[in-house]
């Protein structure tokens, strides 16, 4: 079966969306942000500094490289990707290049009022994560 179009994937998510409860992620924001943040009633939003970010997505990669694991749909990393100069290619360039412009999108969201129903909680560290993480975990009970 090939990839879905984008009218079957936002038929798809729309669908999902009318679940009781549900968690998205950031992938596919083109298609995605009108219908999820239009139902969302939460964004967190982990932006962390580019040195973190770098050395997480080159670790995890070359991990990956490493151990020859098994992603999705039985793809794999390939060495070469590590030095394909197009960023759609290669997650290490992709994320480099992609960190300011996600930035710069992200602030803009937050002041726009179509979103102003929207609790956006920005977490800029580790520590800011485990503490954010903590209080979810306590207010659960």
């Amino acid at each position: 079966m090939g990839a879905a179009t984008a009218d079957e994937f936002r038929a798809d998510l729309a669908e999902r969306l009318r679940a009781d409860a549900w968690i998205v992620d950031g992938n596919y924001t083109t298609l995605s942000r009108p219908l999820v943040w239009a139902a969302v009633d939460t964004v967190v939003w982990l932006d962390l500094p580019l040195r973190v970010v770098m050395r997480q997505v080159i670790g995890r990669t070359l991990g990956r490289l490493w151990d020859r694991e098994v992603l999705w749909n039985g793809n794999r990393e390939r060495w070469w990707n590590m030095i394909d100069p197009r960023p759609a290619e290669n997650v290490i360039l992709w994320a480099l290049t992609r960190h300011a412009r996600k930035r710069t999108s992200m602030t803009a969201a937050m002041a726009d009022p179509r979103w102003a129903h929207i609790e956006f909680v920005r977490l800029r560290s580790r520590d800011e994560v485990a503490a954010w993480l903590d209080q979810v975990r306590q207010s659960r009970g």
